[in-house]
């Protein structure tokens, strides 16, 4: 009886596992994804109909090739390490399978050994279900996410990410740093936080902004403004961003934007406007004026103090080109138009005193002087010049000079 026994035992453990097998080729055959059956030297056995669905093999095709074929080169180290260290848990991985065609494509790969009565592995089930497409999509927005910090790090831009309905709201380091913090210091983080640093003069902007962009009113929401350094100072930042999220009924439920430290162009721009006052304050001191002739376009640009010397008001355009003769007298204009066509053709600058009607009926004077502009090539593109307003050492010299020929 005993040896009767010893000898079913065998046969039991052989029909258990061909049971096992068989219901795994039962529920494979109408499951999703697809199974197969691996030998204990790594063979494929048996593969579910759908592997040719998913990748591309017939059966017969298939029971040719081991398992590891059909692995990328790049996981194969990964797979294996971990079915060595399963032990009879199931593995789940992440691992690119090789196409009939020649590509790899993305399965969730689950494998769990077969053991007889005594522990040793007799083979492996591996279920595959395709997650390619969902692979592929976290890989490009995990790369367009790299790209992004990339482009935020290289253009030195600051990040913020506002949740609408509970208003966390999360800033990177970058951000931080314009305001003179690291982010931890600032932690945690909200819309407070913004309005905190933010210069109250500037708020009432802002909200005013944002509530036009929520409304629809603006495709963007962009403001310069200026925010608090921890140094006491005023950082000035260019802040732009949009709503990345809506809720199925369409409200604003995320915005997403940028800070830019724009403190060097706006100081750059008030210290250009202060030197274009001063030069305007000399100039009216002076009374100089001066200009400039595009010769592409035949466009004049003319200074305020330019503008008031010949009684004209500054808030005109200047007249073009052609229209100058009627401000001088035939003589003058003959000599000026004569003087800006050799300046114009060689480069060679003029110094001419000219008369010029300042009112119809008041004759004035001015001493003209102008010069060519000319490109990186050398090539000629523009005429400058300045004039000043001589009337009154126009007439006191003629004074001196009747007067010495009167003596």
């Amino acid at each position: 009886m005993n040896a009767l026994s010893g000898a079913s035992a065998p046969r039991q453990e052989a029909s258990n596992q061909q049971e096992s097998e068989d219901r795994y080729r039962m529920l494979s055959e109408n499951a999703e994804g697809a199974v197969m059956l691996v030998s204990a030297e790594g063979q494929l056995t048996w593969v579910s109909p759908s592997v040719e669905r998913l990748l591309g093999y017939h059966a017969e095709e298939a029971l040719a090739l081991r398992g590891g074929d059909l692995v990328h080169p790049d996981d194969i180290a990964e797979a294996q390490s971990a079915l060595r260290l399963a032990g009879d848990r199931p593995v789940s991985l992440r691992l690119r399978f090789r196409h009939r065609d020649g590509g790899y494509l993305w399965m969730a790969a689950t494998s769990r050994w077969l053991m007889d009565a005594e522990g040793h592995r007799t083979g492996r089930i591996d279920s595959l279900r395709d997650i390619d497409a969902e692979v592929r999509a976290q890989l490009l927005l995990a790369e367009q996410s790299q790209r992004l910090m990339l482009v935020l790090a290289a253009s030195r831009l600051g990040m913020w990410d506002w949740n609408l309905v509970t208003g966390e709201t999360a800033f990177d380091e970058r951000w931080a740093e314009i305001a003179g913090y690291r982010l931890d210091e600032l932690e945690p983080t909200s819309i407070d936080t913004w309005q905190r640093l933010a210069h109250p003069g500037d708020l009432a902007a802002s909200e005013a902004m944002i509530a036009e962009h929520l409304a629809g009113r603006a495709p963007f929401y962009d403001l310069e403004l200026r925010v608090r350094h921890r140094e006491g100072h005023w950082v000035w930042v260019h802040d732009r961003g949009q709503v990345v999220e809506r809720s199925p009924d369409g409200r604003p439920t995320r915005m997403m934007g940028t800070h830019e430290d724009i403190s060097a162009r706006v100081t750059a721009v008030e210290t250009l406007n202060a030197n274009r006052y001063d030069l305007e304050q000399a100039q009216r001191i002076a009374h100089v004026g001066s200009w400039r002739l595009d010769l592409a376009t035949d466009h004049v640009t003319w200074t305020d103090e330019l503008f008031l010397m010949l009684g004209l008001d500054p808030a005109e355009a200047p007249p073009d080109y052609p229209e100058h003769q009627g401000l001088f007298t035939d003589d003058s204009w003959t000599r000026l138009s004569a003087a800006l066509a050799r300046t114009r053709a060689t480069g060679q600058p003029y110094d001419l005193e000219l008369e010029f009607a300042r009112l119809p009926d008041q004759q004035a004077w001015m001493h003209a002087r102008g010069e060519a502009v000319r490109d990186a090539a050398g090539d000629i593109v523009a005429l400058r010049g300045v004039a000043m307003d001589i009337t009154q050492r126009k007439r006191d010299r003629d004074a001196l000079t009747a007067l010495a020929t009167h003596d």
